[in-house]
């Protein structure tokens, strides 16, 4: 799959199901455990789909701080019923490093 037809396929997803869109932020507010894991298995699946550009821009949209990306739904499984990885957790080289962050400690968020 090339951006053009992830892009095309988010559009028509979201068209589609727009309750099922979730934001992943760069330092969440609340639910971190959540949102980090979703961040790893989304990056997963880009890894999965050869979309590494798109994988970059998501990155580099998260190390500015602030900032979040709006996926079509929590679990790219769910987007994309033909994706079927591994194993349930991210396993990518982003992904494989994924640890529920320590809330108290300073921010360790991989910016690769």
């Amino acid at each position: 799959m090339n951006a053009e037809e992830f892009h095309t396929k988010v559009k028509a997803f979201v068209k589609l199901n727009p309750q099922m869109m979730f934001i992943i932020e760069t330092v969440p507010k609340e639910d971190q455990g959540r949102q980090e894991k979703a961040r790893a298995v989304w990056l997963d699946y880009l890894a999965a789909n050869n979309l590494r550009g798109t994988a970059s821009t998501w990155k580099f949209i998260w190390a500015g701080g602030g900032k979040a990306i709006t996926v079509p739904a929590e679990d790219p499984r769910i987007f994309d019923l033909k994706y079927h990885p591994e194993q349930d957790a991210p396993r990518k080289a982003y992904g494989a490093r994924w640890q529920p962050r320590d809330p108290s400690g300073p921010n360790t968020y991989d910016r690769d």
